[in-house]
Formats: structure tokens, sequence, C-alpha cells
């Protein structure tokens, strides 16, 4: 079994966002003179936002994935379990930063039927999660979009290569 976290370095960015977007929607809302109500109800709607952004990054933060030979299982906030037997859909995206696609990152989608699991590239052992994802979906036969075995190449990970083994591998 492997156990898999995002780094601080990985989330730092996200928290000094979040920080800075409460400080500055924030600071307006204490000033001792009042806001006029429209001007209110859009800093404290910022506000809201920026709040929630950070319990976002800190609840991916404190996140651990597990990944073995049955299954792979998040905790401690809103655990999930999803095991390699009831896969029916893996979806390897690329979402760019710039318009040359030279910055990004890579999300990987799983799904059972129930539920699905979100992965980022920023999370240790990002290629290991997503190469025992692709060797279920070829040992499982799931069908995969063009951009999936795409995104899979750039990781290293051709699909032709890998043996089927039922999902089980």
């Amino acid at each position: 079994m492997s156990t898999h976290t995002y780094p601080l370095n990985a989330i730092l960015g996200d928290y000094a966002r979040a920080g800075a977007g409460l400080v500055l929607t924030g600071t307006p809302l204490f000033l001792p003179e009042p806001l006029s109500p429209w001007v209110f109800v859009v800093f404290m709607g910022l506000f809201i936002v920026f709040l929630f952004y950070g319990i976002r990054a800190t609840l991916r933060h404190i996140r651990r994935i597990s990944v073995n030979e049955h299954g792979i299982s998040t905790t401690p906030i809103a655990g999930r379990e999803l095991k390699w037997t009831d896969l029916e859909r893996v979806k390897l995206s690329y979402y760019s930063t710039r318009r040359d696609n030279s910055g990004g990152w890579l999300q990987l989608n799983l799904t059972d039927g129930h539920a699905s699991m979100n992965i980022e590239s920023n999370i240790n052992g990002f290629p290991e999660i997503a190469g025992k994802a692709a060797r279920v979906a070829t040992g499982k036969n799931l069908p995969l979009d063009a951009a999936t075995i795409e995104n899979f190449s750039i990781l290293g990970i051709s699909l032709e290569s890998i043996p089927a083994h039922g999902g089980q591998s």
C-alpha cells in the first residue's frame, strides 16, 4: 500500500491567494465607516468565496490518498473508497494555464458508478497513481477517450505496453 499527500509547496499558492483575498475583501467590512448595503453585500460575497477557497486548500493539504491492490481511498474528512473491481470510468484531463500549453496540471477522475474521485497532479506520487488506474482500465477494457490516452502518454504511460490483469494488478 502507498499513501500520497499534497505537499505544502503545492498548496502554498492557494493559501496565499485565499489569505490575500480575505484581507482585501474583509478589511472594508470592518472599517469604522459603514459601507453602503450594496457594497457590503459585494464585499461579503467575495469574502465568503475566498473563505471557502481557503477551506478547500486546507482540506486538500490534510487529505491522504491510499492506493493498494484492492482500491483507492481518501481520508480523513469526507473519506471515500473506490474498489478497482467497481471502476467504471477513468479520465485524465489536462488544464492549461497558458495559451501555449506550457503550464498547467493534470487531473485524474475515477468513477465507480456511485461516486467519483479527483486527484490532481501536484500530489506526491501522481505518476504511480495514474499508472495504477491505467493498468486497471486496460485490464477491464474500459473505454478511454483520445485526450486521456494522450495525457497518459505525456506521463510516459503507454497503454499498449500495459499487460491486462483483469483490474487486479
